[in-house]
């Protein structure tokens, strides 16, 4: 009895932990993907206006 509540309290760990994981991969790519955004928009102003002052 003692190893199958140990095997079920790992068994939770391992999928609370999965979900703090998953988590925090998704905010870090939500935060990427605005981070390019604006990075592909500065870069977009930075030629054009190295365009204009040629």
């Amino acid at each position: 009895m003692k190893k199958i509540s140990s095997n079920i309290v790992l068994g939770i760990l391992i999928v609370v932990l999965s979900i703090i994981t998953a988590t925090a991969n998704y905010s870090v790519y939500r935060v990427d993907g605005e981070g390019s955004a604006h990075t592909a928009n500065a870069r977009q102003k930075l030629a054009d206006a190295n365009t204009t002052s040629i």
